[in-house]
């Protein structure tokens, strides 16, 4: 089985937060401080596993959702399922901090820990994930809707 496919195996089980990272480049300011819920869309996304090998590819590559939707108000992430518009998963944001120039999420899903920046000034966003046996970067933007 090839590296690839291996670490999309590993995937299939991943928590949401895996989808969290993500909207256009040209996000407005207005909103991205937290006062506003946002749309985020994923452009890159790179896996690692213990044994240090990485793959990268798109959203779609690893059979993730391109777009998730972060909702400040009930303080959770939600995202539709690929190929099943009725089912939704929620993973809930545990922490929320604001710096000068950036919003930081964080949560716990499925055994994963889960990080979310989102810089302030042009919704640029970094998802991390830690698992026990695969690690996650997700390259991103959001903006209000």
């Amino acid at each position: 089985m090839s590296t690839f496919k291996s670490i999309r195996g590993m995937l299939a089980g991943a928590p949401l937060a895996i989808l969290v990272g993500i909207a256009p480049l040209a996000a407005a300011a207005a909103g991205l401080d937290g006062s506003a819920n946002l749309v985020c869309a994923a452009h890159n996304v790179v896996a690692c596993t213990t044994s240090s090998v990485c793959v990268q590819g798109d959203a779609g590559s690893f059979e993730v959702p391109s777009f998730m939707f972060v909702d400040f108000k009930t303080k959770v992430v939600r995202a539709r399922i690929t190929g099943d518009a009725t089912q939704v998963e929620t993973s809930p944001i545990r922490n929320l901090t604001k710096s000068n120039t950036q919003l930081v999420l964080q949560g716990v899903e499925n055994g994963h820990g889960w990080g979310m920046t989102i810089e302030e000034a042009g919704g640029r966003m970094t998802t991390t994930v830690s698992g026990e046996l695969v690690s996650y970067i997700i390259f991103g933007a959001c903006t209000a809707p």
